[in-house]
């Protein structure tokens, strides 16, 4: 005897047959590329457009698809704030607690950007620049029940978001292990190693992954991808992204490294690059590349650079969906010598909806183009 739900099953695949090929994005209306993003309905969109749709969501919030509203699983972005609102909450606890043991007197202040020991700190982010900048400057009497009680307050919020993303997804420990397995969770990458991607040190880097990626091609994009335990799950993107060295992050790229892997705090390597902006004279650079190989701005890193007084071009390119990326121009009429050439996103000018671009080829000419003119083509393994 069939069931119900295999009878369900049988329909809903005997109607998706039946449906006519979709050729135009749902939400855009223009036509699908190959870029395409599928939701697990079948329902497809632009990357622009689902780039967009997932800007506006929080970890609490429900994912549906924007045209059934069927539900959608966690992407690995959500997947990564939970873990990271997971390891918050303990801290928040924890020093809750110890503070509570010994008189409420060893609340720490969090650390702005470029102070010693930020990217380390499970608190990026949570606190804005403001907020922070208040904790200091009281007297270390009225400090401590400050904190308590902001302490206090991000817990509650914290604990609210993560009950909200598990009443929606129900037990997600099989995918939080079948995501930490497939980044290399299950080998570490040597904290000398690391900090040789820090240095700029290829050679060593190399002499690491010291492997033919065609005949282990497995092991060697663990390795790649392989997090430091010394460091917050830092890889060797994370560490070449954070040290400013171009030439070590453009290699691992072409090697196929992660562009957007996170570490243990949930943060991935364009967001190691916007932090390091006060210490890293090459950090706009290392965000453009990454930018345009593909690397996604999450709604964490947009309020990050919005609140901590960023380096004013990537605050810029960050704003908005193209900024930074390398796309083709199409369908030019003015400059039609230009469609199918490769150029690099710049500012963008919202009044006249156009972009500054730059070609991507030897003439490096600049000039500007309407975002209905532009197709995201991020760079891929071998570019280069």
């Amino acid at each position: 005897m069939v069931s119900g739900n295999e009878l369900f099953q049988a329909i809903t695949s005997a109607e998706k047959q039946q449906q006519p090929q979709q050729t135009d994005c749902l939400l855009c209306q223009k036509p699908l590329t190959e870029d395409s993003r599928s939701m697990p309905c079948g329902h497809k969109f632009c990357p622009s457009c689902v780039e967009e749709w997932r800007t506006k969501e929080n970890i609490s919030d429900k994912k549906l698809c924007p045209k059934c509203r069927q539900t959608v699983p966690p992407s690995k972005e959500a997947m990564a704030n939970l873990q990271l609102h997971r390891m918050k909450l303990t801290k928040l606890l924890t020093d809750l607690s110890d503070a509570s043991e010994n008189g409420g007197t060893d609340l720490e202040v969090p650390k702005l950007p470029g102070e010693p020991g930020y990217e380390q700190s499970i608190f990026s982010g949570l606190f804005s620049r403001e907020e922070i900048d208040q904790f200091r400057k009281l007297p270390e009497e009225q400090r401590q029940p400050f904190l308590k009680t902001y302490y206090e307050l991000c817990a509650a919020q914290t604990k609210q978001d993560i009950d909200a993303f598990e009443a929606q997804y129900g037990d997600v420990e099989d995918l939080l292990m079948d995501r930490n397995n497939k980044e290399g969770a299950n080998l570490a990458l040597p904290s000398e190693v690391f900090i040789a991607a820090m240095e700029n040190d290829m050679t060593q880097v190399e002499r690491y992954l010291n492997m033919d990626p065609e005949t282990d091609a497995a092991i060697f994009q663990q390795k790649l991808n392989a997090k430091s335990p010394d460091f917050t799950g830092g890889s060797l993107l994370h560490a070449a992204a954070f040290g400013g060295n171009v030439q070590v992050l453009q290699r691992l790229l072409q090697l196929g490294a992660d562009v957007d892997q996170q570490d243990d705090v949930g943060a991935s390597p364009l967001f190691h690059a916007c932090m390091s902006t006060s210490t890293n004279d090459n950090a706009v650079t290392i965000a453009k590349i990454l930018l345009q190989w593909g690397a996604e701005i999450s709604p964490n890193l947009r309020e990050f650079v919005s609140q901590n007084n960023t380096h004013d071009e990537l605050a810029t390119l960050v704003k908005t969906s193209l900024g930074g990326r390398r796309c083709e121009i199409v369908g030019l009429k003015g400059r039609s010598d230009l469609n199918g050439k490769m150029a690099v996103v710049g500012r963008y000018f919202g009044k006249e909806d156009r972009y500054a671009v730059v070609l991507d080829d030897a003439s490096k000419e600049g000039v500007k183009v309407r975002s209905a003119n532009l197709k995201r083509r991020d760079r891929c393994c071998g570019d280069w």
